[in-house]
């Protein structure tokens, strides 16, 4: 699973810019949804080294790899994620197959979410879990405030990955927030519990 960082919940929570994903000759629309749909190709070795088409995510198997929401040409939105010789494959090299495979015609170009590289280990890890891009105001509030659910939320990989999900729903999409519910169950309680902290301890500082 790929390292993630409380950067993309404060993101979610108090509307920080967030980064693009690495390594995409697309540039990723965090305006396109999440589909009904998921193409996953097994993982594969293709020779050795580094594929055509690979970003600077690594990988063991295809789960390590976000999903790609490749619109098509009739509308639909696929998900679909590639790992090839330990390498999460970009936008171009996974939409295309993955429209064709559900009979929507072509890619349209258009495409949100994808795998993002790890970060730089951090030379001072906290207890708290990792301050990724927070503003050291901000931190020292998490460190003070909510310490205790960060470090839950950042060592459960279902909450890690409950945090992305949440990321590319509007807050008032309840469909979209139901199927990331259903999708990482057990990341929700301790998700919550972080957000509860953060809104109310440290809204001003965050």
């Amino acid at each position: 699973m790929q390292t993630k960082n409380l950067l993309i919940l404060l993101t979610v929570l108090f509307a920080i810019p967030a980064c693009s994903g690495g390594g995409s000759s697309s540039d990723s629309d965090p305006t396109i949804p999440q589909g009904d749909e998921d193409f996953v190709p097994p993982s594969s070795d293709n020779g050795s080294g580094e594929p055509s088409g690979a970003t600077t995510t690594v990988c063991e198997d295809v789960d390590d790899c976000a999903y790609w929401f490749c619109e098509c040409s009739d509308g639909a939105i696929v998900n679909t994620a590639n790992c090839t010789n330990n390498f999460c494959l970009d936008a171009p090299s996974t939409c295309p197959s993955a429209c064709e495979y559900f009979d929507h015609g072509d890619w349209s170009g258009r495409v949100g979410g994808g795998p993002n590289p790890a970060p730089d280990p951090d030379p001072n890890p906290s207890s708290c879990g990792t301050q990724g891009g927070t503003s050291d105001v901000c931190w020292s509030c998490v460190e003070s405030e909510c310490c205790g659910e960060s470090a839950a939320c950042y060592d459960n990989p279902d909450c890690l990955d409950y945090w992305d999900c949440r990321y590319f729903c509007d807050p008032s999409d309840q469909d979209c927030i139901y199927q990331c519910d259903e999708q990482y169950p057990l990341g929700v309680f301790d998700y919550e519990d972080l957000e509860s902290c953060l809104l109310g301890s440290c809204s001003q500082d965050c």
